[in-house]
């Protein structure tokens, strides 16, 4: 990694690199064989730039065969499926890269603040995730933006914070640019723009005042022209179409929940899949996380892969409300909402959407429609009595008005499936400290993932307790706490919540779009929906 490392004495060859899969254009060694094993093979490459480049942004397109490390001389500018911390050539990928993830491109934008005039130095490591070997590639594509380039999209739109008159819409952009979002009541229509005031790659506008009935809209950038051109252009990136709607919360509401769903693999695609079938033409409006919303270490490329590649087509008018999990927070400080999961979310701190305002990102509550819901941080150090969550988690559920309130975290307070609930210090916490107030609250259902299994406890109790940490990769265990009424191991799924202010229908929905468990909770008495 090292710009200045002599490399002469390296095998060459070109991409994609690798052994033991078709396609190749260079065969690899097997580091494993080596006494010690080494569990990765490295690669390096430079590039000349000239004293004046203008470059402002980056894009890395990659194939990678398990897990890929990248620097750019000797900064290091991205993990993908390598665990954080201090790692080396010893260090196994985190997990098994198979199947069609093996030809999918992976695609992230990068700061272009460590170029530099003259030569410019590309260095990878590729690790194995296993002793035993087997199948490597890796390819790689460094691409560089000037602003004067036509802009190139990155990553989005993505919606967040949406209420009934406001949302935040969110896109990013290979290089800087002034971006827009214009808003209107039919696809193609504009009755209001919205500029940004400054200079960013990672683009973020409030929409205020959105029109009653639909809303669809639009992002794009101001372009300028190139050095010696006069002129601003606007350039449309995404919408003006049917599919870039923003979908606001009614009297009766269609929202998704996920837990675990970070692994970018076919098994979340395969959920995604099920639940668009299951759903049909009303998808969900929202779409609420259970946290481990990126696998292993919570890296900007693995949210981009997990989430922003993934469900990129869903994203555009249905508003995602991540939980935090214990693989999402890996890195972050306990007193600072600072790290990737911060970064690519906007999260509600004062109320923008509903309920008490919380002040950090990790934990906070919003209405959708008749829904109230609290987001909790269960993974770091904020389960004390009378702390800053748990003094707001009081506030808040003691103003709740919502025919229903429901709760969701990462780690549940009863569960035996791929966890023990009764083991672990988390899950012990939760049940300890923050429970007893849901319940004094009468919290209607409380939702968790963690672990990689589907439980439920009985629909007459109060609160209704459903683990759901099976949205990426199905996990076992005894499957036997007393509490739980139902439950399933090696049970790929998710669910999809139906909500009026008489009822809440709930269906566990597996990779076919069918349901394989469902309740349904009912106001007593006469009601209105």
């Amino acid at each position: 990694m090292a710009p200045d490392f002599d490399d002469r004495g390296w095998a060459e060859g070109s991409g994609p690199l690798g052994r033991s899969t078709a396609g190749l254009r260079t065969q690899t060694a097997d580091p494993t064989v080596l006494e010690p094993p080494s569990m990765a093979v490295l690669f390096r490459t430079s590039f000349e730039l000239p004293e004046a480049h203008g470059i402002e942004g980056l894009t890395v397109h990659y194939l990678r065969d398990d897990g890929l490390r990248l620097w750019l001389n000797g900064v290091e500018m991205l993990r993908h499926d390598l665990r954080a911390g201090d790692i080396n050539r010893t260090s196994m990928a985190a997990r098994a890269v198979h199947g069609s993830e093996e030809a999918t491109w992976e695609r992230l934008a990068l700061p272009a603040g460590a170029l530099r005039p003259g030569s410019n130095q590309i260095a990878a490591a590729v690790h194995q995730v296993s002793v035993s070997g087997g199948d490597l590639i890796f390819d790689l594509e460094l691409r560089g933006f000037r602003r004067s380039d036509d802009p190139v999209l990155t990553r989005g739109p993505y919606l967040q914070q949406t209420s009934s008159t406001r949302s935040i819409v969110r896109w990013q952009t290979a290089a800087p640019a002034r971006g827009w979002v214009e808003v209107g009541g039919s696809p193609g229509e504009v009755i209001r723009r919205i500029p940004e005031k400054a200079v960013r790659r990672d683009h973020e506008v409030e929409v205020v005042g959105l029109p009653e009935g639909p809303a669809y809209y639009s992002v794009g950038v101001e372009s300028v022209g190139a050095e010696g051109t006069a002129g601003v252009e606007d350039v449309l990136l995404a919408g003006g179409d049917a599919a870039h709607q923003i979908a606001r919360p009614g009297a009766a509401v269609r929202f998704w929940i996920t837990g675990d769903q970070g692994g970018a693999d076919e098994g979340t695609r395969q959920v995604r899949d099920g639940m668009l079938i299951a759903a049909g033409p009303r998808p969900p409006s929202a779409w609420l996380t259970l946290g481990d919303n990126a696998y292993p270490s919570g890296t900007e490329a693995e949210f981009q892969a997990a989430v922003f590649d993934t469900f990129a087509g869903l994203l555009r008018s249905t508003t995602l409300w991540p939980s935090p999990g214990n693989h999402d927070l890996i890195g972050a400080t306990l007193d600072l909402d600072e790290g990737p999961y911060f970064d690519v979310f906007s999260l509600p701190v004062r109320g923008e959407a509903g309920g008490v305002p919380s002040n950090r990102e990790r934990w906070y509550a919003f209405d959708w429609g008749p829904v109230h819901v609290v987001s909790l941080d269960s993974v770091s150090g904020h389960r004390t009595p009378n702390g800053p969550m748990l003094r707001w988690l009081e506030a808040d559920l003691r103003r709740a008005r919502a025919p229903w309130v429901i709760a969701v975290l990462h780690h549940p307070p009863y569960s035996r499936g791929s966890h023990d609930s009764a083991k672990e210090v988390a899950t012990n916490l939760v049940r300890e400290r923050i429970l007893p107030i849901l319940e004094r609250h009468d919290v209607a259902v409380v939702f968790a993932g963690h672990s990689h299994s589907y439980e439920r406890s009985s629909e007459d109790e109060t609160p209704v307790f459903v683990v759901a940490g099976n949205a990426s990769i199905p996990g076992g265990g005894p499957l036997d706490h007393p509490r739980m009424k139902v439950s399933r191991g090696a049970q790929l799924g998710s669910l999809l919540v139906d909500a009026d202010a008489c009822s809440f229908d709930l269906r566990a929905i597996d990779e076919g779009g069918d349901a394989y468990d469902r309740f349904r909770l009912e106001k007593s008495g006469p009601c209105t929906p």
